[in-house]
């Protein structure tokens, strides 16, 4: 028997290693070429030892127009975030605490607007806000994707205030409080792990989408992603550049997975589920 379990263990690590080196060889390999010059990034074989250089981190940044559409993705995504929480949240306490009729199907519908694809809205949406003068303007892209993340908060958050006992809401309410301010006061502090981790999931998700904004953004507000195919052009394309973004890039997503593991675990395994 202890035979066995140390066979599984053996695989679970050799299958943990070999999926880590997967996934963070193509980053670590992307962070290694952004600080190498043009000609030791395009030698062959890839050399190893070198003098590392930020001469891409400067030419993308500050020599070239690459730390505005970094910016341009911090507004778009911040603002974005707040919007869907700040409409998802009182919808996620809604769907917990009420069985009104239809809700399940209302709350599955909501879930549909999260899983239609990008390329099934992208073309409607262009030309709603092209009659309407707003594209490539910010407010056009924080409303689609904060419409998009609004699906996300609602399932997220309807699980973490699940898990918040009803009577808390019932002691609140006899003492005067409507059922906003209960939300507000009472279940929100109780859920704020849950509502941290639903604003980066939003961040994130915002900060690296790329169809829509591609087809509502335009060179005044274009966040990064769109941004970095400009480097690939008929001469060549300027990887070191194009890694440099991607690096700056990574720091939200490595921030959040620091951050919100363990609360993701949590949500995914006990509270994330349609009960």
């Amino acid at each position: 028997m202890k035979v066995r379990e140390a066979s599984k263990s053996l695989f679970s690590l050799f299958a943990g290693s070999v999926l880590g080196v997967v996934i963070l060889a193509p980053l670590i390999w992307g962070v290694i070429v952004s600080l190498k010059t043009r000609v030791d990034a395009l030698t062959m074989p890839p050399q190893w030892l070198f003098t590392p250089s930020l001469d891409n981190y400067r030419a993308a940044f500050i020599e070239g127009p690459y730390g505005k559409t970094i910016l341009n993705s911090l507004v778009i995504a911040t603002s974005s975030s707040i919007l869907a929480v700040l409409v998802g949240v009182p919808a996620a306490y809604v769907f917990s605490r009420s069985r009104f009729r239809g809700h399940r199907a209302a709350f599955l519908s909501i879930l549909t607007v999260r899983m239609a694809p990008a390329t099934v809205v992208a073309l409607p949406l262009f030309i709603i806000f092209t009659k309407l003068g707003l594209v490539d303007t910010y407010l056009a892209i924080v409303l689609i994707h904060a419409v998009v993340n609004i699906a996300l908060v609602v399932w997220i958050m309807t699980g973490f205030i699940d898990e918040v006992s009803r009577e808390i809401d019932e002691a609140s309410l006899l003492d005067g409080d409507g059922r906003f301010m209960v939300m507000l006061r009472q279940v929100l502090p109780l859920c704020t792990p849950g509502l941290l981790v639903t604003i980066a999931f939003c961040f994130i998700n915002s900060w690296n989408e790329f169809f829509l904004a591609l087809m509502i953004t335009g060179y005044r507000t274009r966040p990064f992603t769109v941004a970095v195919p400009a480097l690939i052009t008929p001469h060549g394309t300027y990887w070191g550049q194009v890694t440099a973004i991607g690096t700056v890039g990574l720091v939200p997503g490595l921030l959040f997975a620091l951050f919100a593991g363990r609360y993701i675990t949590r949500n995914l395994s006990a509270g994330g589920v349609w009960r």
